[in-house]
C-alpha cells in the first residue's frame, strides 16, 4: 500500500491525479499482484527453499531501485508521446511499477507454502499470514498517508523500501548471491546518502519539489515568454500553472484570470466581509485586502503546507483582515453559519479540473445560503464554452442557474472563440441586479468588456453530488 500512494505521487506531476489515473494506478497494481500470487505459487510447488524467497526479494528491491532513478526519464518520454490521459497513465504504471508489484505478489504465496508443514494446521497458517499481510497493509496506508509522505517525500520513501527489501532479503538467506546483495545495500545506501544529487539530475536545478499531505508541488522560477519577465511558478499538475508571482512585482497579480476576480470591486464595491474558497499562493488574498480597504476575508485552504510555501515563496505576508482556515471547502460550507457579501470560488484539484463536490447543486445551495442579500459568487472555470470542450462549462453554468437567479459569463482569454479552452469567470448573483457593464476604471470596463451571453445545450445537465461526471467532462479538455 505504501507503494502504491508514493506511486501516484510519482506520477501525478506528469499525468495529474484524476480518477483516470488512480484507476490505472490501482488496477495495474492489483493486476500485477496477482499475477505474482500464481507465479510465486506454482514456483513454490515446485522448489521450495529461503534461497528462492530472498532472490524473490532482491528482485523487487532491484525493481523498485530501477523506478526510483528511472522515473524522470519515463515519464518524460510517455508524456512526449502519448496524448490520451488513460493510456499515458496505464503505460507509466506498467512499467514503472507493475514489475515489482509482481515481485512483491510472488512473496506471499511462497512464504505460505514455506510455514506449511502439514494439513491439519494448514488453515491456521494461511489465516495468520494473511491477517499479518493485511495489518501491515493497513499500517502502511496509514503510516503513509499521516506521515511517511508528508515528512520524507516520495523518492526518500522509494529508497527506504529498497533498504527494507535488500534486509529483508539478507536475513531470509545470507548465503545465496551474498554479494549481489551485499552491493545492493551498499548502492542504496550510498544513494540515500547522495540523495540530492541523483534525485535531480535530470531535473531543472531550481526545482523546489514538495510532498505535503495532499500533493506532490513542484515550484521553479521561469521566464514568463509572453511579457519576457521572471515568474515564480506553483504545479501541482502537469497541464498548467496553479499559481504564480512575477518576482520583479510580487504585488501585481500574475495569472490573466485572476484580475478577472476584480470584476467583484464593480459587483460588490461595499463588501464588508468576503469568502475565498482556494489560498494557492495567496496572490488573490493579497490583492482583495489592497483593494477593500476595510473588509475582511476569509480564506479556506485544505493544504496547510501550501500556505507555509506561500509566505515562503511567495511573498504572501499575513494581515489581521485574512483568516485562513485550513480544510475542505466543501466541508467548510456544510458547516457554515456566516453571511458574506462575495465567495470567491478557485480551488482545484488540478489544473484544468475543479473537485466534483463543489461543482454541484447542493455545494452551489449552500453557497448560496452563505451569501448576504446582495451577494455575489466569483468563480473561476477552465473549459470551452460551446461545443466538446464546453460539455463543463455547459453542465456547471446550468448548475448554476438552477440554483442563482442571475448569472453573467466572461470568457478571459479568447471571448470570441467559444469552442476553445480557456479560463472562464462566472458571476452568480442571488438577487436580480440591474448593474450595468460599464465602469469609467478602464482596467474594469475591459474585464467587462469580455461578457458573453451564452446559449445551454438541451442536453446540458445539472451536476449533483450523486452524478457528477467532472474528469469526464475534463478529460476532452486535455
Amino acid at each position: 500500500m505504501i507503494y502504491e500512494l508514493v506511486g501516484s505521487r510519482v506520477l501525478a506531476p506528469y499525468v495529474g491525479t484524476s480518477l483516470f489515473v488512480w484507476t490505472s494506478l490501482i488496477g495495474i497494481i492489483l493486476g500485477s499482484l496477482s499475477l505474482g500470487y500464481a507465479l510465486g505459487g506454482r514456483l513454490a510447488d515446485k522448489k521450495l527453499s529461503h534461497s528462492i524467497l530472498s532472490a524473490i526479494l532482491l528482485m523487487a528491491g532491484i525493481f523498485v531501485g530501477l523506478t526510483t532513478v528511472g522515473n524522470k526519464i519515463v515519464l518524460a518520454l510517455i508524456i512526449d508521446n502519448i496524448v490520451d490521459i488513460r493510456l499515458a497513465a496505464s503505460v507509466a504504471t506498467i512499467i514503472l511499477f507493475a514489475p515489482a508489484s509482481v515481485a512483491l505478489g510472488m512473496v506471499s504465496p511462497y512464504v505460505i507454502r514455506l510455514h506449511l508443514s502439514d494439513l491439519e494446521s494448514s488453515g491456521r497458517v494461511v489465516g495468520t499470514l494473511y491477517a499479518l499481510s493485511t495489518l501491515g497493509s493497513i499500517a502502511g496506508t496509514f503510516l503513509a498517508g499521516f506521515w511517511l509522505i508528508p515528512f520524507f517525500g516520495t523518492t526518500r520513501i522509494l529508497l527506504i523500501i529498497m533498504i527494507m527489501l535488500g534486509l529483508a532479503a539478507l536475513l531470509v538467506s545470507h548465503k545465496r548471491l551474498a554479494k549481489t546483495k551485499i552491493i545492493f545495500l551498499i548502492l542504496i545506501i550510498s544513494v540515500l546518502i547522495n540523495f540530492k544529487p541523483i534525485t535531480y539530475i535530470f531535473s531543472n536545478p531550481n526545482l523546489i519539489d514538495v510532498d505535503t499531505a495532499y500533493n506532490r508541488i513542484w515550484i521553479a522560477d521561469i521566464i514568463d515568454k509572453r511579457v519576457g519577465r521572471p515568474l515564480r511558478m506553483l504545479v501541482t499538475d502537469p497541464h498548467g500553472i496553479q499559481g504564480a508571482v512575477y518576482l520583479d512585482d510580487p504585488r501585481e497579480l500574475a495569472l490573466s484570470y485572476s484580475k478577472f476576480f476584480r470584476l467583484s470591486y464593480h459587483f460588490a464595491p461595499s463588501a464588508r466581509d468576503a469568502l475565498l474558497i482556494g489560498g494557492g499562493t495567496y496572490s488573490i488574498s493579497g490583492d482583495f485586502v489592497r483593494q477593500y480597504a476595510e473588509a475582511k476575508l476569509t480564506v479556506i485552504e485544505l493544504d496547510p503546507q501550501v500556505t507555509e510555501l506561500a509566505r515562503k515563496h511567495f511573498y504572501f505576508e499575513d494581515n489581521e483582515r485574512i483568516t485562513i482556515k485550513h480544510q475542505d471547502g466543501r466541508v467548510f460550507l456544510n458547516q457554515n453559519q456566516d453571511k458574506f457579501d462575495i465567495v470567491y470560488l478557485d480551488a482545484y484539484g488540478s489544473h484544468i479540473s475543479v473537485p466534483f463536490h463543489l461543482t454541484t447543486a447542493e455545494a452551489l445551495a449552500h453557497i448560496y445560503e452563505s451569501l448576504n442579500d446582495n451577494g455575489i459568487v466569483v468563480a473561476n472555470l477552465v473549459s470551452g464554452l460551446t461545443g466538446e470542450k464546453g460539455k463543463f462549462f455547459q453542465a456547471e453554468f446550468n448548475t448554476y442557474e438552477s440554483i442563482f437567479p442571475q448569472v453573467m459569463v466572461f470568457p478571459v482569454n479568447e471571448p470570441d472563440k467559444l469552442e476553445n479552452l480557456q479560463n472562464i469567470v462566472l458571476v452568480a448573483f442571488k438577487n436580480e441586479t440591474d448593474i450595468g457593464l460599464i465602469s469609467e476604471d478602464q482596467e474594469i470596463s475591459s474585464y467587462l468588456s469580455n461578457y458573453r451571453e451564452i446559449n445551454i445545450d438541451s442536453d446540458a445537465i445539472i451536476l449533483t453530488d450523486d452524478y457528477a461526471p467532472v474528469d469526464y467532462f475534463t478529460l476532452n479538455l486535455l
